[in-house]
């Protein structure tokens, strides 16, 4: 029987742990493993996960320098023994069938021998879990890619959530070493994936995610089609740590890369080259498929007026 591995990373988490604990306690298909990586916490966190490790089969493992975010999650990744690994967050809530639903559908899209990912969306939610979409700050038509079958989508939308994700073993030849918290882990394993394999988005929302001031990633930038307040305008279609991702990426994964969806990727990189002439730029834009079309409207807006203000 496959093997189902949960990564959690903590960092004075004790306020919300255990509901999220309890959360994976209710799952219809229990996880056989839960690696846990301690940064280093000073409250409860540590009282608590030994609580329920008397449940789960969950181990932990404490850290004895300060590893952030992506150091905790890659130390996991190295730690876990499953076929198939769960990212997840110290603070949401799963709903009972997340690993059941998610599991299904890795096994009617996987190919063994390739990159797998499986993408759940998820609700976002107030401090007390209620349900609280308006504080989602993504526009759905970047998010989540509408045909799962094109590269296109998939690359440009690649953006899942770490806690929303499944991936497979095979991708840990590909997505380690992860960056040491140059861009944040998820965008850069679901770019990687995207570029090399298969990413497949569900429709169904299978967490809450609880938003509560202190989120690592709900606070990264999420600006992407708001017109900056400085003069200089981003007359790209995708923000900037998409550009980032896409760097770093290269300089360490190219030559894993499907050639057909680097070229694809790096006419979308270009359109943010403001030195492109006016022309250019609106040759690529409207040339270059699957961009959602507010997005080629704001991109040409900023491109015109850097030009009219000369910036």
């Amino acid at each position: 029987m496959d093997k189902i591995s949960i990564v959690m990373a903590t960092y004075n988490g004790g306020r919300f742990l255990k509901e999220q604990l309890n959360s994976l306690c209710k799952q219809t298909r229990i996880p056989d493993e839960v690696i846990v990586v301690d940064d280093g916490s000073t409250d409860n966190t540590l009282a608590i996960l030994e609580e329920f490790s008397k449940v789960l089969n969950l181990s932990i493992h404490i850290n004895t320098n300060h590893l952030g975010v992506n150091g905790n999650f890659e130390k996991g990744l190295n730690l876990c023994s499953g076929d198939y690994i769960m990212f997840c967050d110290q603070d949401d809530y799963w709903l009972p069938n997340k690993i059941e639903l998610m599991y299904k559908k890795m096994l009617e899209i996987e190919d063994k021998k390739t990159p797998c990912i499986v993408s759940s969306r998820d609700t976002y939610a107030d401090i007390n879990l209620k349900e609280s979409p308006q504080l989602n700050p993504y526009p759905s038509y970047i998010f989540y890619p509408k045909n799962n079958c094109d590269y296109r989508e998939t690359v440009i939308k690649h953006l899942s959530q770490g806690c929303a994700m499944m991936l497979n073993r095979k991708c840990l030849e590909y997505i380690l070493p992860i960056p040491n918290n140059e861009v944040c882990y998820d965008y850069y394993i679901g770019f990687i994936v995207a570029m090399i394999g298969k990413k497949y988005d569900m429709k169904e929302s299978l967490m809450l995610y609880r938003v509560h001031g202190n989120n690592v990633t709900a606070s990264i930038n999420n600006n992407y089609t708001q017109i900056p307040k400085r003069r200089h305008r981003n007359p790209g279609v995708v923000p900037q740590h998409f550009i980032d991702t896409y760097n770093i990426a290269i300089s360490q994964k190219q030559n894993y890369f499907i050639k057909e969806r680097y070229n694809y990727v790096k006419r979308i990189i270009s359109l943010a080259n403001n030195n492109n002439s006016i022309w250019r730029h609106i040759t690529i834009l409207f040339s270059t498929p699957n961009i959602p079309i507010k997005l080629k409207y704001t991109s040409l807006k900023n491109k015109l007026l850097n030009f009219i203000f000369k910036v």
